[in-house]
């Protein structure tokens, strides 16, 4: 026999015990997901601190830290796409033009990478003065990006120099 005050103490500590077992359950089912996902954000932060300062190292003209940077983000984000365009610029910076081109055709793979692929290329065909190589690749960007305004004035001037006077009306 007992009173009600203590039976109803008894339940409230059954209540608060149970209630306190089940938390500490989900804590154990739930931590190494939430350890593994923290993990995870922690590293993608770094790769793309990583990739910012390569960014800026290829913007200041600095091969080696851009370099550096290349391999520091690669690793650290497996190979997302942006790190193509990276690996693309720090290879020209070192005058790997092969390699550029390399990283700027692995770019035409991805559908969001495809244009600045094809402007990479496209500068690098100029550069060699490969005309029907840079008209190709203008084309093929124009195309992607129709409002592009400076693509359409490269290949106005791509089509005028080759003496297609109707293709490069139709770009102006």
């Amino acid at each position: 026999e007992t009173s009600a005050g203590v039976l109803a103490m008894l339940v409230v500590l059954v209540a608060i015990l149970a209630s306190m077992t089940y938390r500490f359950w989900l804590f154990l089912t739930r931590a190494p997901g939430q350890i593994s996902d923290r993990l995870k954000g922690r590293r993608s932060h770094k790769g793309y601190l990583a990739l910012t300062k390569g960014m800026v190292a290829v913007a200041a003209g600095d091969a080696r830290e851009a370099k550096r940077q290349v391999g520091k983000a690669d690793g650290l984000l497996g190979n997302p796409p942006l790190t193509l365009l990276l690996k693309a610029q720090a290879a020209q910076l070192n005058g790997d033009e092969g390699a550029a081109e390399t990283f700027f055709k692995a770019m035409l793979d991805e559908s969001e990478m495809e244009f600045l692929g094809l402007r990479g290329l496209l500068n690098q065909a100029t550069k060699a003065g490969d005309q029907d190589q840079a008209l190709s690749y203008a084309r093929r960007a124009l195309k992607l990006m129709p409002k592009s305004e400076g693509m359409a004035e490269q290949l106005f001037h791509l089509e005028a120099q080759s003496g297609h006077w109707a293709q490069a009306g139709t770009a102006l």
